[in-house]
């Protein structure tokens, strides 16, 4: 089969935030065909509280051999999470780089404390969408 550079795959990359006091851990995901490395780092304030807004902070690392360039990060609002400015850019990610981001998300004022799912896409001119 051949690969299409600009062909799109869509992957969720699912990680669970923790509306509640209860331990946190970090969550690590790592694409398919090892590209690159994505960390739930933290989130604060811990609780987080409905109606007020609150960072999320991640890591991404490079695994390929060579850099990864122009690469979106979009944030999916979903229930109960809506996020300002929901995509984040980096220029460029080198061979074994890391590099934080974070993401400003304000849960519903009616979130009951619990577990709830979010994706990220990714999306790179190289890769396609992730």
């Amino acid at each position: 089969m051949v690969h299409k550079k600009r062909g799109l795959i869509a992957v969720l990359i699912l990680l669970l935030f923790i509306c509640s006091i209860s331990a946190f851990g970090r969550q690590t995901i790592v694409t398919k065909a090892n590209e690159f490395r994505i960390d739930f780092a933290r989130y604060d304030p811990s609780p987080m509280i409905p109606g007020k807004e609150s960072e999320l902070w991640f890591e991404i690392s490079n695994l390929k051999d060579t850099a990864l360039k122009n690469m979106d990060i979009t944030f999916v609002e979903n229930y109960p999470f809506d996020v300002k400015n929901p995509t984040i850019h980096i220029d460029s990610l080198e061979h074994s780089e890391t590099k934080s981001f974070k993401f400003l998300v304000k849960p519903n004022e009616n979130t009951l404390p619990g577990t709830y799912t979010t994706s990220l896409q990714f999306y790179s001119p190289a890769l396609g969408l992730f």
